[in-house]
């Protein structure tokens, strides 16, 4: 009698134990489940469901939605700052364009006077640095325009490979001029993305100008059709570039040893790779066997809209 009343209590424990566990891993499956569509939807003001009569998980869950709820406004903070910057960027970018125009207007005048050899060096050395500040000024003004998606874009059907002999023969003299030995492998099928014609030659020029600054010696540019893709891909040697610096090359204003290179805002690569985003493709860095590999990546158009 005794053995089956204790027999009977320990099913009776075991049965609350099981229950306790399965409540307990109800709760918990409940909360991965929310943390993951949360994580997917990226931060948001959605909370954990705790439907778990245990108090421990509910104050767990309380805690992460409280981190939650912190994480947001951190967020909403970093995003509203970040356009306050971008606004600021278009506006003194807006309100320095007038006066520098004004500026090289009177530069040119200058230069119609007679003028000694001293004075004419140095009315150079002034015309090229505003020239050079004109530069950064029109770069800055389109990053901020490109971020804010307030310029246009117009996609339409184009022949990358024709685009890019036509591109980059303009730049022969360039690459000789530096002393670096440029190799090309192109494809000669036409190759048809969907993008906007001068944004796609924004993206070459930037790429091509970032080789000839911080290549050594060589270069190679390759262009091919990759699982419907077609993929631009520029090689140099990467002497003293590491993984750090492959992943930063796209941030704005980063620039490889600027106290070499001190030409450049540090904003080429950026625009670039927001351009290729806004066209549906996208701009990556690796170092691939000591060489850096930077990759442009677009859709192909469909082929039966060829003909």
């Amino acid at each position: 009698m005794v053995c089956k009343i204790l027999c009977i209590l320990l099913f009776l424990i075991v049965l609350a134990l099981a229950m306790r566990l399965f409540s307990l891993r109800r709760g918990l499956l409940l909360i991965r489940r929310d943390l993951k569509e949360i994580n997917d939807e990226g931060i948001s003001l959605r909370h954990l469901t705790a439907e778990s009569p245990d108090t421990h998980l509910q104050e767990l869950a309380g805690e992460i939605n409280r981190y939650i709820d912190a994480s947001f406004a951190k967020s909403r903070m970093e995003s509203m700052r970040e356009q306050e910057i971008l606004a600021e960027i278009t506006n003194i970018s807006h309100d320095l364009r007038t006066p520098l125009t004004s500026i090289s207007g009177y530069l040119e005048l200058i230069g119609e006077e007679e003028l000694s050899p001293e004075q004419k060096e140095n009315l150079d050395v002034v015309q090229r640095r505003t020239a050079y500040l004109n530069q950064l000024i029109a770069q800055l003004y389109e990053y901020s325009r490109l971020e804010n998606r307030e310029l246009p874009l117009k996609q339409e059907r184009l022949d990358i490979t024709h685009l890019f002999k036509e591109h980059i023969l303009a730049f022969y003299g360039e690459f000789e001029k530096a002393g670096l030995k440029l190799t090309l492998r192109l494809t000669d099928e036409p190759l048809w993305v969907s993008a906007d014609e001068n944004g796609l030659l924004r993206i070459f020029h930037n790429l091509t100008s970032n080789c000839l600054k911080y290549g050594q010696k060589e270069a190679s540019v390759s262009l091919e059709c990759i699982a419907g893709r077609a993929v631009l891909t520029f090689r140099n040697p990467a002497e003293g570039f590491t993984e750090k610096d492959a992943e930063q090359i796209f941030h704005r204003f980063y620039r490889k040893d600027a106290s070499r290179h001190a030409q450049g805002s540090g904003l080429g690569m950026s625009v670039a790779k927001l351009l290729a985003e806004q066209m549906g493709g996208r701009l990556d860095a690796r170092l691939e066997e000591g060489m850096l590999a930077i990759r442009l990546l677009l859709p192909c158009a469909d082929k039966s809209a060829d003909t």
